[in-house]
């Protein structure tokens, strides 16, 4: 059902999806994401800015003091994940971006040696990708360790140098390696499956999908049967991107927002 809302069964090409532009924000970014709220938030890696589909800027976040922001997670809009992977850092942000509660001993308190990628979980937990032992952690919110991946070389020969984690709404874990694939974890950290589909830079998940970009394309994979479909973007130099319900964000080279409307025809 959701796969026919957000990429309609019938041909699904560029001709039966239009895209109507919202608003360009006025910051550069080099990150861009949104929620299922459809609040957006971009970064040029030091401040965090948070806008409403109205290109209204909610808010701000200077993360100035905990090194360069690899990466945001806005998988619970009420407990946003902002991890530093210089600082090793892990700050947790409310709806305003305001500081809920910080972690800075990956290393010591967790028992960590190299956490490169880290993502938002359910119930308030998080899993962390460690480069060294080649393993998926997952903790809970008050930072017990609740499961574990096996060691990837137990799951392939080949060597894992993921890109991106992240949770998806439907509980899966989706860890992309640009040179083997898509793997796929249950919410429990247990390997199903990978997806061979090579060079993927970016992805972004809603409900089953697996969303990604392909030359000019937008493509969306179901998760559970594979099933492709794909759309025209509405910008050829698209950089990375986040979708979430009917909104649909590109950041350009240049650094530069766009923000648009899904409109099925």
């Amino acid at each position: 059902m959701l796969l026919g809302l957000l990429f309609p069964i019938v041909q699904a090409q560029s001709d039966n999806i239009n895209f109507q532009w919202l608003f360009t924000c006025k910051e550069k970014a080099l990150l861009v994401r949104c929620d299922k709220l459809g609040n957006i938030y971009t970064s040029n890696g030091t401040i965090i800015y948070k806008y409403n589909t109205k290109g209204e800027m909610l808010c701000s976040f200077s993360h100035l003091t905990n090194g360069k922001i690899s990466s945001i997670d806005p998988y619970n809009p009420m407990k946003i994940l902002v991890f530093s992977r210089d600082f090793l850092h892990i700050t947790f942000l409310d709806t305003y971006l305001s500081p809920l509660n910080t972690i800075s001993g990956l290393l010591s308190d967790y028992n960590l040696y190299q956490p490169t990628h880290v993502c938002a979980s359910h119930d308030n937990g998080f899993w962390v990708y460690d480069e060294v032992v080649e393993q998926l952690f997952r903790f809970d919110f008050q930072g017990k360790k609740s499961n574990e991946s096996l060691a990837f070389s137990q799951i392939t020969t080949e060597k894992i140098i993921p890109n991106q984690i992240q949770e998806t709404e439907s509980g899966y874990i989706i860890i992309n390696d640009t040179n083997y694939g898509l793997l796929v974890f249950d919410q429990f950290g247990t390997y199903i499956k990978t997806i061979p589909i090579l060079q993927i830079r970016h992805f972004d998940t809603f409900g089953n999908l697996i969303v990604y970009t392909s030359g000019n394309k937008l493509i969306a994979l179901n998760i559970n049967n594979l099933h492709q479909q794909s759309v025209d973007m509405p910008q050829s130099d698209v950089q990375d991107f986040a979708i979430q319900d009917n909104i649909f964000v590109c950041l350009n080279k240049d650094g530069i927002v766009s923000v648009y409307k899904w409109k099925p025809l």
